[in-house]
């Protein structure tokens, strides 16, 4: 094989598209409705995966292992550690996601529980207003009072 790996005229137009996708993906992150631990992990992500573009653009299109080995063994294994974080950062990303997604559980049953616990109160407040209600009607009644007889001696 002579020569880099593949040539810069190859490589270079996607490492730009993924550079300025990483940009545009790292602006997005500053909405307010994403939450604050969830957007901490993954623009460190990004920034690792800003890192590793470049590498993989050296590696792949600069980098000659036969004029300077060192230099490609260098550049492949920054390339891999990288690559390695980014993966550690993508099951921390995971593991937050369940964490949040378990809080969400619980204040949504929390909020649930609440809700009911409310409705049975109002139903509770109605049914002894409908009681009260019953028993004038059945007091009137027992007095020999009756519905119609209202208002006639």
């Amino acid at each position: 094989m002579n020569g880099p790996i593949a040539p810069i005229s190859i490589t270079g137009p996607p490492a730009i598209i993924a550079l300025l996708f990483l940009w545009w993906y790292y602006n997005r992150l500053n909405r307010a409705d994403i939450a604050p631990s969830r957007r901490k992990i993954r623009q460190v992500s990004v920034v690792l995966m800003v890192l590793e573009v470049p590498l993989l653009l050296v590696g792949t299109s600069l980098a000659d292992h036969r004029l300077d080995q060192e230099q490609f063994v260098w550049v492949w294994l920054a390339a891999i550690v990288l690559l390695v974080l980014i993966m550690w950062m993508m099951l921390l990303d995971a593991l937050n996601s369940l964490l949040l997604s378990r809080r969400d559980r619980q204040a949504w049953r929390t909020q649930v529980i609440a809700n009911l616990k409310q409705a049975q109160e109002e139903l509770r407040h109605r049914s002894a207003q409908s009681d009260e209600s019953e028993e004038d009607a059945t007091s009137e009644l027992a007095d020999g009072d009756s519905p119609g007889d209202a208002g006639t001696t």
